[in-house]
């Protein structure tokens, strides 16, 4: 082609047909990472950044055909090639998200080249076709690079948190490598060399997630499950179904559990995938199967719990907390671990949590003798299970993740109080009726830490999606194992008693706030609650409280207004709420609780005013008509000063009055 076709080319006009195709396209992988993003377990923030790309793409292509016929000259053929060429880049957009988003397919990432590296290549390739097409991203370029740095700056850190507690669960020696980081000093290369260790024990495990999930996919490429009885000698104890034998070959002892023999190919595949698992101290260990032809009996063979399982060994003896924490940190390590191979227990409760010989939990019954997973999430419901259920999986909805958290938010209160969750009710219909209260009633009697409660109120939330997931349950109960054993919150306040029972939701706390005869106490109990979980609601209303001292606060005036204005602030910045904004800018503006600064305080009503709060429009008028915190601007302040009289602010009416302006 001579220069002067190509240059003709640039100009051809290519029909909207050719490039429907590729707009589709586009739709499509849009759509595809939007599900990938809603189940992501592991970087889920880079996967959100990524994720507004594609979707600013796909807005623009969507424009596009809607304005066709106004922007003709988009529509040719060195367009139609970047346009192939951002379809390839969020193909490998794509491919990304979904290795990232699970641990199995981070294992490339810690071998070459890093997840940063490949992140920022990816975005520096798809930023360039949208600048090439002159397509507009909605965002600040400066501002997305801050967002693109943090997420991977926490995602990464949160990733290897939790690659840390997963690789601390397959009996890797961290004491050695603590040791050694104590010493740093003395021996850089030897921590050099265990970091080199760490580093390669995390490849390993990830690697084993992949092998895993192909094995999963491809039944027949699993190793037989089948053990020879003759290798091991029964003993006289038993728990019901389960009898302890003993391995010969080295004394050690392991269970055997009757099961169903109809069930012996589908039980033969799962254990056969359970073995595959990585020796986890947090999961219980699977053998394989054992075929008893003379008795014509099956057995599931796994490793024998000294102990009992969790609820005959709270029966049996007293928890001090700390043990208590350390029970509970076992199991959810035991439950990321699971996820990690992308196995979902469906029954996590205190019967199916065995405790070793040293007091350590481990997770058990996978539902075998049920068929295992598939087969498990139609298991009709009991008194004994349905305690541990969650609401929408009791009206039917797909089990997933989020209901495994509720059954472990209802295990740790039984941790904590040693008794089943609403053990006074004896039938089903009376536990349904109490797991479908919103808020779920469950009270503390046992003197447990403030951050256990919140976890266990947060855990079993009754909407799913404010549910936390496992990784950051583990975060949670990990701090909680490396800090001194207490019941008081963060203020030092003592928390003997808590009942979540008698805490108002925010919704009918805000209602007695309003009502002239309305119980004010209740309320403040309430905003104090869900403050201290980070509701931004309900640190408005506890500022707000503070504020015009409602309740006869014990503290000062001057320790009153100080927590005040943090709490206005929080809710101002964090939560966006208007009217918390508008108070914030009374506090500065008046030096309340906060040192007077009337530039900032013009910034924050004229934050609450372009949202409609009347009041700041009126403080924003005048400030600008007066020049009082900002350039004088006497055109710009009769502007906000009408506004704010239009919507019957008195003072703006009275000074619209008294300066002539006219309404």
């Amino acid at each position: 082609m001579n220069e002067d076709t190509l240059e003709l080319a640039q100009f051809v006009v290519i029909p909207l047909a050719i490039f429907i195709p590729l707009f589709r396209e586009i739709t499509d992988i849009s759509n595809e990472i939007i599900e990938l993003y809603k189940t992501a377990h592991t970087n889920k923030r880079i996967c959100g950044v990524l994720l507004d790309r594609v979707q600013a793409a796909e807005a623009a292509v969507k424009n596009l055909i809607i304005r066709e016929k106004e922007r003709p000259e988009f529509f040719t053929g060195p367009n139609n090639v970047i346009i192939r060429n951002l379809v390839g880049i969020m193909k490998n957009i794509k491919e990304f998200v979904k290795e990232i988003c699970e641990l199995k397919g981070l294992r490339k990432y810690l071998v070459s080249k890093g997840m940063e590296e490949r992140f920022k290549e990816l975005t520096r390739e798809f930023d360039g076709y949208m600048s090439n097409l002159n397509f507009t991203i909605t965002i600040e370029i400066r501002a997305q690079i801050e967002r693109d740095n943090l997420a991977i700056r926490t995602d990464q850190e949160e990733t290897n948190q939790l690659l840390f507690q997963l690789a601390e669960s397959i009996n890797f020696n961290q004491k050695k490598v603590n040791n050694d980081i104590s010493y740093i000093k003395e021996d850089v290369m030897s921590v050099k060399n265990d970091v080199v260790e760490i580093k390669n024990q995390f490849i390993l495990m990830v690697k084993c997630f992949e092998e895993f999930a192909i094995a999963k996919e491809r039944a027949k490429n699993i190793a037989d499950a089948s053990l020879n009885i003759l290798d091991f000698k029964p003993s006289s104890e038993t728990r019901r179904k389960v009898r302890r034998w003993v391995r010969k070959s080295d004394d050690y002892d392991v269970a055997f559990k009757e099961m169903d023999e109809s069930l012996l190919k589908d039980l033969n595949r799962e254990v056969g995938l359970l073995k595959m698992l990585q020796e986890s101290r947090d999961v219980i260990q699977f053998f394989g199967l054992v075929e008893d032809k003379n008795n014509s009996k099956l057995y599931l063979v796994t490793e024998w719990a000294k102990h009992g399982n969790l609820r005959e060994y709270y029966k049996k003896q007293k928890i001090d907390q700390s043990s208590k924490i350390q029970i509970a940190l076992d199991i959810v390590r035991g439950l990321n671990f699971l996820e990690a191979y992308q196995i979902l227990h469906h029954d996590v409760r205190s019967a199916n949590i065995m405790i070793g010989s040293y007091g350590n939990a481990k997770i058990a019954n996978f539902g075998m003798s049920r068929g295992f997973i598939d087969t498990s999430r139609n298991i009709k419901s009991t008194s004994n299970t349905i305690r541990y259920m969650a609401p929408e999986k009791i009206r039917g909805m797909p089990y997933d993740s989020r209901c495994e958290v509720f059954s472990f938010g209802m295990l740790l209160w039984e941790i904590a109080e040693t008794e089943l969750p609403f053990s006074e009710y004896k039938h089903e219909f009376d536990i349904r009726n109490k797991i479908f209260e919103d808020p779920i009633q469950l009270s503390f009697k046992n003197d447990m830490p403030i951050k256990w409660k919140k976890l266990v109120l947060k855990a079993t939330s009754c909407d799913p999606d404010k549910r936390p997931q496992f990784k950051k349950i583990l975060a949670k109960l990990k701090e909680l194992s490396q800090t001194p054993c207490t019941t008081t919150d963060q203020n030092g306040s003592s928390q003997k008693k808590a009942y979540i029972k008698n805490i108002m939701s925010i919704e009918d706390a805000i209602k007695q706030h309003n009502k002239m005869d309305g119980d004010k106490a209740k309320a403040w109990e309430s905003f104090e609650f869900y403050s201290q979980l980070g509701d931004t609601t309900a640190k408005f209303y506890k500022a707000y409280y503070l504020y015009k001292n409602f309740l006869e606060s014990p503290c000062s005036k001057e320790q009153r207004l100080n927590q005040a204005v943090k709490l206005f602030k929080e809710a101002a910045d964090d939560g966006g709420i208007t009217i918390s904004q508008y108070y914030y800018a009374v506090c500065l503006y008046n030096g309340l609780g906060v040192e007077k600064d009337l530039k900032s305080a013009y910034e924050y009503f004229c934050k609450a005013a372009h949202k409609g709060d009347a009041n700041s429009m009126f403080n924003v008028g005048n400030m600008c008509y007066e020049g009082v915190g900002v350039e004088k601007n006497i055109d710009e302040g009769i502007h906000w000063i009408m506004m704010a009289a239009y919507n019957d602010v008195a003072s703006a009416i009275k000074l619209c009055e008294e300066k002539g302006i006219q309404l």
